[in-house]
């Protein structure tokens, strides 16, 4: 039996195409032509602990078989950061029409349960020496 202690920090980061955005947008207000070559960047940074539990049990059949059963419990995270953009000059207006602004994240992640059988087996005769394990 056992503890679990997680923690999670979050970075994420995404280019984002202001040319693009501005030629599909059919020139929004006094937007400039931007170059895709002057992207901006989001960027979104968020971090959780998390805990659980580990069970786990060995049971020696024979001298030669052992079974184990092992069992990881679910953790969950409930993450909450920051989203940032990057925003080159030549594309403010646009990104303040197209509302990129910054603000606050979150999200839930769950990390599912692990669950495991196995066994294990070991014999020689004389000249052969056989070890086995498998899993479920």
């Amino acid at each position: 039996m056992g503890f679990t202690v997680q923690y999670i920090d979050l970075e994420l980061t995404q280019a984002v195409d202001f040319g693009s955005a501005y030629a599909g947008a059919g020139g929004l207000g006094g937007c400039v032509a931007v170059t895709t070559g002057n992207d901006g960047q989001a960027k979104l940074t968020a971090d959780d602990w998390g805990w659980g539990y580990n069970l786990g049990l060995t049971y020696q059949a024979t001298e030669a078989t052992r079974l184990g059963l092992a069992y990881r419990s679910k953790i969950s995270h409930h993450l909450t950061g920051k989203g940032k953009f990057r925003v080159p000059t030549d594309s403010e207006t646009l990104a303040t029409l197209a509302d990129f602004v910054d603000g606050r994240i979150s999200g839930d992640v769950d990390l599912a349960l692990n669950h495991r059988l196995a066994g294990e087996y070991e014999g020689s005769v004389d000249i052969l020496s056989v070890q086995v394990r498998y899993l479920f």
